[in-house]
């Protein structure tokens, strides 16, 4: 099972933690697949981007913490169109395998 937790603040992305694999089917994990991509482009979109701050750190294989440290006023709205897509994504593969992937929300 692959456990996600999105953290927002006011409405704003703060965190995404992501922790676990998905059950392989025939040797291939399409829900892994799919998260792993995701995220994975989330983070070097993001940090390519002037004007958006960000930390990720892994403990190792199957576990991700990005932590959203800041993002400039000219880079809102391209961050949270970064955001709308990752959010479409990880909801997608939650609604599509949802006994391989667990989607929290934490609204603060």
């Amino acid at each position: 099972m692959i456990n996600l937790e999105l953290e927002f603040s006011h409405g704003k992305l703060q965190c995404i933690s992501s922790s676990g694999h998905a059950q392989p089917y025939n040797g291939v994990s399409i829900p892994c697949a799919i998260v792993s991509a995701a995220l994975k482009h989330f983070g070097m979109a993001v940090s390519a981007r002037s004007g958006v701050e960000l930390h990720g750190t892994s403990r190792g294989p199957g576990h991700l913490e990005i932590e959203i440290r800041g993002v400039a006023p000219s880079s809102e709205e391209w961050f949270q169109g970064a955001v709308d897509v990752l959010y479409s994504l990880l909801i997608g593969a939650s609604s599509e395998f949802p006994q391989e992937v667990h989607l929290d929300e934490i609204h603060r």
